[in-house]
C-alpha cells in the first residue's frame, strides 16, 4: 500500500504498520526543494492520522542521506510562502503527534546504521 497522492521526490510504502519513506532523488543529493516540501508535508499529515502506521522509517538512495535546502529554489519568495513555511509548521505539527502515538519508540545504532526498534513495557527492545 503507498499514500494518497503521489509523490516525485520519495516512495513511501507501507506494510505491517511501518511506513518506510525513502528520498528518491540521489542524483540530486536529495535536496529539501519545493517539490520536497510540498510532498513531504502531505504525507506527514495523512501518515500522522493513520490508524494503520505504528511507526514511519526514513532512509535514501544514493550516497548522501540529503545535501540539505536547495538554496537556488529557497530563495525564491513564492517558494519560502507556499512551500517552505507551511512544511515547517505542518511537519513539526505532524512529527509531534507521531511521536505521541509512538513514545514506545527508541532510535538505536546497529552495524553503523540508525535502527527504530520498539520499546517493551519494561523499557527492553
Amino acid at each position: 500500500m503507498s499514500l494518497a497522492i503521489p509523490t516525485t521526490s520519495f516512495t513511501c510504502e507501507l506494510a505491517d504498520g511501518l511506513a518506510h519513506i525513502v528520498f528518491n532523488q540521489p542524483d540530486r543529493g536529495n535536496p529539501v526543494d519545493g517539490d520536497f516540501c510540498r510532498e513531504f508535508s502531505l504525507a506527514m499529515a495523512e501518515l500522522s492520522e493513520r490508524e494503520d502506521v505504528r511507526a514511519v522509517l526514513i532512509s535514501a538512495r544514493g550516497k548522501l542521506f540529503s545535501v540539505g535546502g536547495d538554496i537556488a529554489a529557497l530563495r525564491d519568495d513564492n517558494v519560502k510562502q507556499v512551500c517552505w513555511r507551511p512544511w515547517m509548521s505542518t511537519s513539526c505539527r505532524c512529527v509531534e503527534t507521531i511521536r505521541q502515538r509512538f513514545c514506545s519508540v527508541a532510535m538505536t545504532k546497529e552495524n553503523g546504521r540508525l535502527k527504530c526498534v520498539d520499546l517493551m513495557d519494561d523499557g527492553s527492545f
